[in-house]
């Protein structure tokens, strides 16, 4: 389900076959990162630096998603 949650974020962050929706693709993508998605977690750190999203640029919330994507990856298998 993560996995699907991060796509519809992306869906709605792009707006390719979706309309696009900031506020959407942070509530999908909050929601993949909490589930562990490393992708999300990296995706949601890059979205702090460069200031997307609707959020302003905060280089510590930048820096704890990058080590959260670090603890996911030990504990996330991909099979």
């Amino acid at each position: 389900m993560p996995l699907t949650q991060f796509q519809l974020a992306n869906e709605y962050r792009f707006g390719a076959t979706l309309p696009h929706d900031d506020a959407l693709a942070l509530q999908w993508l909050t929601r993949a990162a909490n589930a562990e998605l490393p992708e999300a977690n990296l995706s949601l750190a890059m979205a702090y630096r460069n200031g997307e999203l609707g959020m302003a640029r905060d280089e510590n919330e930048y820096w704890a998603h990058v080590k959260e994507s670090e603890h996911d990856l030990k504990h996330v298998s991909r099979q």
